[in-house]
C-alpha cells in the first residue's frame, strides 16, 4: 500500500512532496503523528475512548447569552428615523435612510467578501487542512461579529463613563457603520486564527475570539476616542493587533509536534486554491481601509491603498526571485506579501501627499513582508515560535511599519501645505492645536504636530504589547481546553472517502 506520506522530509515546516512520516519523528512526537485511516480498527478503538465534546454546549451557550443580550441591550440606530415622544410614533425620513446605506453598502459588501471569502480561501494552503481553513475562518468571522459588538459597545460605554461627568450607560446602537466596525473586528480575529490554524481545536478558536474582542476593544478605544490617535485603515487597531495576539497565543498553545511537523503541507491544488484569496484581497482592501472615511479624505485612502497594493505585487515578486536561492517564485511569498501594501500604507492612507510615496510605501511593505517569509519565519522557530500563516509577516511587521509611517506624517502633517488640502486636519486631528475644541481633548489637548506624531507611536507600541499580553494570557488559559489530537489535519470534519488519496496526489 502506497502512503500518502512517502518522502516527506519530517525536518521540514514546508513540504510540497508527499510521502511516509519518518517513524523517529512519529515515535517523538505521537500527538502530531496520527496517521491511521477512518475505516481502520486502531481509528475505530480510538473512537470509542472519545470524551464527551465539549463544542455543541459551549458554543450553544454562548450563542444562547448572545441572543438574550441582542434582545435587551442592543437597539437599532437608523438614519432617518426619530420616536416621536408627543405622538407616540416613529417618524421616518426615507431619503436619510436611503442616503446611508447608499453611502455605506457598497464599502460593507466589499469588506464583507474581504472576511468571509478573502482570508478564509488564503487559509486553505495546508493541503490536509481545507476544509478547516475555509470552514472554521467562516464560524469565527460570524460568531465574532456578533460578539465584537456587545463588547465593544460596553467596553465604550464603560470608559466612556469614567472618564467624561454627566455620562450614563445607554443601549447599544446597531446600524450600518457598527457591521462594519463588526467585520473590523472580526479581521483582527482571523488574522489571530493564522497563527495557531491547524493547531487549535474549534473550541479553543470561539473561546479564543471570547476573550479577544475584549482585547481589542479595550485598545482601540484607549487609543481612539482617550489618546485620539488616527489609523485610517486599522494597520494598528487591526492588523498589528491581530498578529501579536495570535502571535502570544501561538507561543502557548503550539505542541512541540508542531515544529517540522510533516502534515504541515502545501500542494499545488490547495496553493491555487490560496491565491484565490489573495485575489479577492488585494481587489477588495481599499474599501477595507476607506469603508469609514468621507468625501475626499475617502478617495485619498482608496487611491493611497490601490497605488501601495501595486507596490507590494511588484517587491513580492521581484524579491521572491532574488531572495530564494532557487530562483523561481515561491507560492507562499505570492500569496501573502502581494498584500502587505494595504497593511503598510493602512494607517496614513489619508495622509500620504503623493502618490509616489504611496507606490514607495506599499513596495517597501512588500519587501519587508517576503525577508519575513525567507528568513524571518525560521529564525522564529528555532527560537520556538511556531507561526503557521506567517501572520508575523504580512500583519505584523507591515503593520509596525504602517504605524510608524503614520506617526510621521502626523508630525509633519501642516494645514498650510497645499499637499495636504484633502487632508481635513479639525476631523482627523481634534487634539491638534489648530483645531477649534481642542482644549476638550482629556490626554494631551492642544497638541503640536510633533506632539500628535509621538501619540500616534505610543498607540503603535501600545497595540503591540498589549496584544502579546493578551494572546500570551489567553494561551495559558486555553491550552488544556480541548486540544486537538492531529495537527494540520481536517480530523474536525467528515471527509470524502479520497481524502488520503487527494492529499498524496495534489
Amino acid at each position: 500500500e502506497v502512503h500518502p506520506f512517502d518522502g516527506v522530509d519530517p525536518t521540514s515546516t514546508k513540504n510540497h512532496s508527499s510521502g511516509r512520516i519518518d517513524n523517529a519523528w512519529q515515535s517523538e512526537h505521537p500527538e502530531g503523528g496520527h496517521l491511521e485511516k477512518q475505516g481502520s480498527s486502531t481509528s475505530l478503538q480510538h473512537n470509542k475512548k472519545k470524551k464527551a465534546d465539549p463544542f455543541p454546549s459551549i458554543y450553544l451557550a454562548l450563542e444562547i447569552i448572545v441572543i438574550i443580550l441582542f434582545i435587551n441591550v442592543v437597539q437599532y440606530d437608523f438614519a432617518g428615523v426619530s420616536f416621536n415622544k408627543q405622538s407616540k410614533s416613529f417618524d421616518v425620513d426615507a431619503s436619510a435612510g436611503q442616503a446611508q446605506v447608499n453611502k455605506y453598502y457598497p464599502a460593507f459588501q466589499d469588506v464583507h467578501v474581504m472576511i468571509f471569502v478573502g482570508f478564509g480561501f488564503l487559509m486553505t494552503f495546508l493541503k490536509r487542512y481545507m476544509y478547516g481553513a475555509l470552514a472554521l475562518s467562516f464560524f469565527l468571522a460570524a460568531f465574532a461579529v456578533q460578539w465584537s459588538t456587545l463588547v465593544y459597545g460596553f467596553v465604550e460605554q464603560i470608559i466612556h463613563v469614567s472618564t467624561h461627568e454627566n455620562s450614563t450607560f445607554h443601549t447599544i446602537h446597531m446600524d450600518m457603520t457598527a457591521l462594519i466596525t463588526g467585520d473590523f473586528a472580526a479581521g483582527a480575529a482571523l488574522v489571530s486564527f493564522g497563527a495557531v490554524i491547524g493547531k487549535a481545536s474549534p473550541t479553543q478558536i470561539i473561546l479564543m475570539v471570547v476573550f479577544e474582542m475584549i482585547f481589542f476593544s479595550f485598545n482601540e478605544i484607549i487609543n481612539v476616542e482617550l489618546l485620539v490617535v488616527t489609523d485610517a485603515g486599522g494597520s494598528m487597531m487591526v492588523h498589528t493587533f491581530g498578529a501579536y495576539f495570535g502571535i502570544g497565543f501561538a507561543r502557548v498553545i503550539s505542541p512541540k509536534a508542531s515544529f517540522g511537523n510533516p502534515h504541515q503541507a502545501q500542494g499545488y491544488v490547495s496553493d491555487a486554491f490560496s491565491m484565490i484569496g489573495t485575489l479577492f484581497l488585494w481587489m477588495f482592501w481599499p474599501s477595507f481601509n476607506g469603508a469609514l472615511a468621507d468625501g475626499a479624505v475617502q478617495e485619498r485612502v482608496i487611491t493611497n491603498t490601490v497605488l501601495a497594493m501595486t507596490g507590494s505585487c511588484m517587491s513580492a515578486f521581484i524579491f521572491s526571485r532574488m531572495l530564494r536561492g532557487t530562483r523561481k517564485f515561491e507560492m507562499e511569498d505570492i500569496q501573502n506579501a502581494t498584500l502587505a501594501g494595504g497593511v503598510a500604507v493602512g494607517t496614513a492612507a489619508d495622509m500620504i501627499p503623493n502618490p509616489g510615496i504611496a507606490i514607495l510605501v506599499g513596495f517597501f511593505g512588500g519587501l519587508l513582508s517576503t525577508i519575513g517569509y525567507v528568513y524571518i519565519s525560521g529564525a522564529l522557530e528555532k527560537a520556538g515560535l511556531h507561526d503557521t500563516c506567517g501572520v508575523n509577516n504580512l500583519h505584523g511587521m507591515p503593520g509596525l511599519l504602517a504605524g510608524t509611517i503614520g506617526s510621521i506624517c502626523a508630525a509633519a502633517i501642516s494645514t498650510g501645505d497645499e499637499r495636504f488640502s484633502m487632508v481635513s486636519t479639525d476631523v482627523m486631528f481634534p487634539a491638534l492645536n489648530s483645531t477649534a475644541g481642542c482644549e476638550s481633548v482629556s490626554f494631551l489637548p492642544c497638541r503640536s504636530p510633533g506632539q500628535q506624531g509621538g501619540v500616534q507611536f505610543l498607540a503603535l507600541i501600545l497595540s503591540l504589547l498589549w496584544a502579546l499580553a493578551g494572546g500570551f494570557l489567553t494561551g495559558l488559559i486555553l491550552k488544556k481546553v480541548d486540544p486537538p489530537k492531529k495537527l494540520f489535519q481536517d480530523e474536525y470534519f467528515e471527509t470524502p472517502e479520497d481524502y488520503d488519496e487527494m492529499a498524496r496526489i495534489l
